[in-house]
């Protein structure tokens, strides 16, 4: 089913209402919305085509018969969909990884998702293939974005809140630790080699490459929901007595 839904999403995104502003790079935020009203898309590794006399569900539907099914709790809450351009120079190579799973490799409690072009440095014409070093940056990287969550790719796409920078007086070195932290090419690279911007140079020099991360998505299980505030029972008897 989650392959059915990830088809799905695609065609979602070419729809004119699933057309994004303002969004860089090549992953696109597909409408969860839209996507549990899309009729879901029969699974690719199906031996029969389907017929027209076949059941028609949405995506919601799948999802909730797959529920009684189990008698598991499931729940759509993202996705996103790689779309590169059709004049995209060079090679795009992506690195997918997960954390915290159990049962299964692509399950986990958290995940992440690398992109980076690669151009070779005689021309943008000339073909890339890939070599170990850097598929290995690739797959290294999605795991250090697991281990090291940042607010930003580059420095210059982060935005320094005024609490940090004190209007332009905070000291340097202040300033420096809190990008550090919290922007990806600055951070020190779990595998060692410096920081991550540092380790993609070299791999571009030694490779001959010009090589940039464009994309860089990291999701945690439970991200964004709000948490029931707990009771402590004790205290509300306290106050109930306070306040006779």
């Amino acid at each position: 089913m989650v392959t059915q839904i990830a088809s799905t999403a695609l065609l979602v995104l070419e729809s004119p209402a699933a057309a994004s502003e303002g969004q860089t790079g090549f992953v696109r935020e597909v409408s969860v919305t839209e996507l549990l009203q899309a009729p879901i898309l029969p699974s690719p590794t199906q031996d029969t085509a389907p017929t027209a006399q076949d059941e028609i569900a949405t995506v919601q539907e799948s999802i909730t018969k797959m529920i009684a099914k189990l008698g598991e709790n499931i729940s759509l809450r993202r996705c996103a969909v790689i779309n590169i351009p059709e004049n995209q120079r060079g090679l795009v190579l992506t690195g997918a990884a997960t954390h915290g799973g159990e049962k299964h490799p692509y399950t986990g409690k958290m995940g992440a998702l690398s992109i980076l072009t690669l151009v070779s440095k005689k021309g943008g014409s000339t073909k890339v293939i890939p070599s170990e070093a850097v598929t290995t940056l690739s797959r290294q990287l999605t795991r250090h974005l697991i281990a090291s969550p940042s607010i930003a790719i580059h420095q210059e796409d982060c935005k320094i809140p005024l609490e940090v920078s004190n209007g332009g007086h905070a000291p340097p070195e202040e300033v420096d630790a809190w990008l550090d932290e919290r922007v990806l090419m600055r951070q020190p690279f779990i595998f060692g080699g410096g920081k991550v911007e540092q380790v993609v140079a070299k791999v571009a020099k030694d490779e001959g490459l010009r090589i940039k991360v464009t994309d860089a998505v990291r999701w945690e299980r439970g991200e964004g929901m709000v948490k029931a505030e707990t009771v402590d029972f004790a205290e509300e008897v306290r106050r109930q007595i306070e306040n006779k």
